[in-house]
């Protein structure tokens, strides 16, 4: 079982690096923290359960450098949540002298023919014990090797809880920060550097007893409930990324309220402001979008998508037929995830349906004004930003309910029964 997760973690921290990291490259760090630690568990049960000589051969300490990475990407993850920017500094390779160190130790081990790492993997599977007297690591013994991962990843998760507990006490840094979002993030960064934490103290406290006990057995580690824990959280990681997929947002921080409020007024006079549907409606907005009469309710997020509908209202992108969100993002100069927030949690709907709607009006009232004998159907709908004839038709039938041609007919017939 445990296995079987794992290796479905491998699959889904791949999936959410491809799909993700274009959105908010802030998911590059847990798409590899997910990564590294289900790697990890393949290796480790592979040792417990001896099952397969040949894939112990191939996992058993060829990662080792890499899992000394476990703090480290969890560290940077958190940071660039809570900073909500992708940030390396030179500083940071500080972070990967382990991996560097550990990298070279085992070097000459990965260069090692096969057929010696089958040897290794056999001594394993028969006898736990080879572990500790097995030259893997040409610097430093095998039990500093063994103990490094889990007291790096120990003190890296305690580091995290500081920074998380910093964070929550200083009220200032959530400035220009939606609440909601915040709270539900924060402890989703908690239970995870929680998670990290009691799998580091889990498995450092296996290998003390495997160094404290000479007749140490497999079965000992069985009877240890900690395994299901362990097995059961590997699976919650991913599973909340794709049930709440809003933990991908991050913690998005407004910071252009001064300078947004100048651009929507020169905004407005090239073109009426929309009205929005946000998620403080119901109270009375001041000039940036936000609420006056609550102040919990309050999303600095509120000015953006004011802004957002202003400019396109104003400045009508999508009706260039290569309009996408990346485009939206860069006309506006805000990071990608922030669009994303703010059509789920305030417009309340997607990208593409806002699109649709403001093309399918554009062509609406340009096939009130048309002459058929100078502009044809299939223009009208290239002008309104679809790329194909077939798209607009049918794009066209499905939000209005009928044909171009047929919706062209019925407004003749109106405007001359006006007439009449």
């Amino acid at each position: 079982m445990a296995l079987h997760i794992s290796i479905l973690n491998v699959f889904l921290s791949f999936v959410f690096l491809l799909h993700n990291w274009r959105v908010n490259r802030n998911s590059i760090f847990i798409s590899v923290l997910i990564l590294l630690i289900s790697t990890f568990s393949i290796t480790h049960y592979l040792v417990i359960h001896a099952s397969s000589r040949f894939w112990l051969a191939v996992t058993f300490n060829n990662q080792t450098a890499f899992w000394c990475l476990i703090g480290p990407s969890l560290y940077f993850y958190i940071r660039s949540v809570l900073t909500d920017r992708l940030t390396f500094k030179t500083s940071d390779l500080l972070h990967t002298i382990p991996f560097w160190i550990t990298l070279i130790g085992i070097f000459p081990y990965l260069l090692t023919p096969f057929e010696y790492k089958l040897s290794v993997a056999d001594l394993i599977i028969h006898n736990m014990s080879a572990m500790k007297d097995v030259t893997v690591n040409w610097l430093v013994p095998q039990k500093i090797n063994l103990l490094v991962r889990p007291v790096l990843q120990i003190s890296y998760a305690i580091g995290c809880l500081f920074i998380l507990l910093r964070f929550h006490q200083r009220k200032k840094y959530h400035i220009n920060r939606p609440v909601k979002q915040t709270r539900f993030v924060f402890r989703w960064l908690l239970s995870l550097t929680i998670f990290v934490l009691l799998t580091g103290i889990y498995y450092l406290w296996a290998l003390i007893a495997y160094y404290s006990s000479p007749d140490f057995d497999r079965t000992d580690i069985y009877q240890h409930q900690a395994l299901y824990f362990v097995g059961v959280s590997l699976i919650s990681m991913p599973l909340m990324m794709i049930i709440f997929p809003r933990i991908l947002y991050g913690i998005p921080k407004y910071k252009l309220a001064l300078k947004d409020s100048k651009k929507n007024e020169s905004i407005r006079e090239e073109g009426s402001m929309p009205e929005t549907s946000t998620s403080s409606s119901a109270d009375s907005p001041d000039k940036l979008g936000n609420t006056t009469s609550d102040e919990t309710n309050k999303d600095p997020f509120d000015a953006l998508s004011e802004r957002m509908m202003a400019w396109m209202e104003a400045q009508k992108p999508y009706l260039d037929q290569d309009f996408s969100l990346e485009s939206l993002a860069d006309q506006l100069e805000v990071p990608k995830h922030h669009l994303y927030y703010c059509f789920r949690n305030i417009l309340k709907t997607k990208f593409t349906t806002l699109r649709t709607q403001y093309r399918i009006e554009h062509a609406k009232q340009l096939l009130r004004e048309a002459d058929l004998r100078s502009v044809t159907l299939d223009a009208i709908g290239h002008a309104s930003g679809f790329a194909s004839r077939s798209g607009f038709y049918k794009t066209f039938k499905e939000e209005v309910g009928c044909s171009p041609g047929e919706f062209m007919e019925a407004e003749l017939k109106k405007s001359s029964g006006l007439a009449g």
